[in-house]
């Protein structure tokens, strides 16, 4: 099977989750060790008041019990739904066969953390509606970029559920196909010269070239960028190096098992294994920033972009 049909599957589970149902478990033990010591030291001497205070002690915990029961159960069945639909369902060739018909929408999901308002932005804008066993594995155009503090921009092609035990749960996609349209010659001058970057696109990849003149050692930045990002930037490479190369799409098609809530940034970095990362389609700014001997700070900035072909939606 060729890359272009190999399948790679993540579940997310958010650690607030975890550490929710940590909790409460934690408070579960506690009270029950609380109810049977207070009971034990109360029953030996006990009256007949002192028995009905023990029996509407017993009323009282036995409800405080089945609600943080009942919570924790809630919290889990909810976060294990994308666990239990990923490990159910089977990716056959470019196809997803779910455990049983299903009814889902089709629609594109947005995810945005920008360092100026530090809050999150989260939007499924649905475009159709569908009930079927069987799915094509979506390959569309997507966008993502996250810095190492989790923030940034991303838009995936995604579908959600709608039918339980699965309702909420979403599925989205990271096409692996298209190909890098740049070919740029940056010059930025400095205190002792020139600093030079060539850059072009080879297939998935992002090349580039960097010399001076005259020809000597310099710290230089690469950092990439999307328009609807703001601020937010990647540094790709960095350093005094001759050379870089940097993929701009994965090697394999992704696909993402979440509940809603679970969905975030950070996490889809953590389980892409990235430090900061810039992948997808479209346009993207690469700024070539150069630091003198003097600490005199250089920079350009150009856009290129990533195109696919043939992306196909649907059943």
């Amino acid at each position: 099977m060729g890359d272009e049909t190999k399948v790679k599957t993540f579940v997310l589970e958010p650690p607030e989750t975890k550490f929710v149902i940590r909790m409460v478990t934690f408070l579960l033990i506690f009270f029950v060790a609380v109810t049977i010591s207070t009971l034990l030291r109360m029953v030996g001497n006990a009256s007949r008041t002192t028995l009905i205070g023990i029996i509407i002690y017993l009323i009282f915990a036995s409800v405080i019990v089945a609600l943080l029961l009942f919570s924790l159960r809630k919290i889990m069945q909810k976060e294990r739904a994308a666990a239990k639909l990923a490990s159910f369902s089977r990716v056959r060739e470019n196809s997803i066969i779910f455990p049983t018909e299903l009814e889902f929408e089709y629609g594109t999901l947005t995810l945005r953390l920008l360092s100026v308002r530090r809050h999150s932005i989260k939007e499924f804008k649905a475009e159709k509606k569908e009930k079927a066993r069987r799915i094509s594995v979506l390959d569309e155009e997507f966008r993502l970029i996250i810095t190492p503090e989790g923030e940034g921009f991303a838009s995936f092609p995604a579908v959600k559920i709608l039918s339980r035990p699965y309702e909420g749960v979403m599925l989205l996609f990271m096409a692996n196909k298209g190909t890098v349209i740049c070919r740029k010659s940056l010059s930025i001058p400095t205190s002792k010269g020139s600093v030079y970057l060539d850059v072009e696109g080879k297939g998935k990849k992002l090349l580039g070239r960097i010399y001076s003149t005259p020809e000597k050692s310099i710290k230089v930045k690469i950092l990439l960028s999307i328009p609807e990002g703001g601020n937010t930037e990647v540094k790709i490479a960095g350093g005094t190096i001759r050379e870089f190369k940097y993929n701009m799409l994965p090697d394999e098609k992704i696909l993402i098992y979440a509940s809603y809530g679970a969905l975030s940034l950070g996490e889809i970095a953590r389980k892409l294994r990235r430090n900061g990362v810039v992948l997808g389609h479209g346009e993207f700014l690469i700024r070539f920033a150069v630091e003198d001997h003097f600490k005199k700070r250089y920079s350009r900035k150009e856009s290129f972009k990533v195109v696919m072909k043939n992306g196909t939606w649907g059943i």
